[in-house]
């Protein structure tokens, strides 16, 4: 008697392991698999000329200063905001830009850049170095010369701040954020000019 009862649970189990099978089968149910979501352009993509769409702005990357070591080549596009200027530089090429602000100068102080600063609550931390040459090409861009340093300092919430120091003394400090991928729009050289050639300044 035993055994009957044995027997026929595990009938019973098995018809209805098979009928949970053909129902998922009709009603055509898939293993959920969560889509990865847009990251926007590559930054290794963008050029001189482009024009980004970034939540109500339309960005023109009018003119690039590109910075060059034995090891490294990093982009930076300037492009006319406001009455100023912003930069659009992306020193990860597999991670969305950063778009920087100038007139960071009193908040990275005078002389060498330090290894940690904090600023507006948060603690920025030197990430990156480049000691580089310059090349550029385009409009809107400052006049610079001879070689050049870059400091790069990185701070929780994607917030960026950046020195570039020329021979010459000039220097330029940039602070923003990274711009959220998926906002990011590219329109392919849509800007007002033909792209130039890169030439030494």
């Amino acid at each position: 008697m035993i055994e009957w009862i044995v027997v026929a649970t595990l009938a019973c189990t098995s018809v209805a392991v098979l009928g949970s099978g053909l129902v998922r089968k009709r009603r055509g149910d898939r293993p959920s698999v969560a889509p990865a979501p847009p990251t926007g352009p590559a930054s290794d993509e963008l050029s001189l000329n482009d024009v980004l769409l970034y939540l109500d702005e339309e960005l023109w990357l009018a003119g690039v200063l590109e910075l060059r070591s034995e090891e490294h080549t990093l982009r930076f596009f300037v492009c006319p905001r406001g009455e100023g200027r912003a930069w659009v530089v992306a020193p990860n090429p597999a991670a969305p830009p950063f778009l920087l602000d100038e007139g960071a100068e009193r908040t990275l102080g005078a002389g060498a850049v330090p290894v940690e600063l904090r600023h507006s609550g948060r603690i920025y931390k030197r990430v990156r170095v480049l000691d580089a040459t310059v090349q550029c090409a385009g409009t809107w861009l400052p006049e610079v010369q001879g070689r050049v340093r870059m400091s790069w300092l990185e701070a929780p919430g994607e917030r960026a701040l950046c020195a570039l120091d020329f021979a010459a003394g000039q220097r330029i400090a940039l602070a923003g954020e990274r711009m959220a991928g998926p906002l990011v729009e590219r329109l392919p050289g849509t800007g007002r000019d033909p792209a130039p050639a890169l030439t030494q300044p």
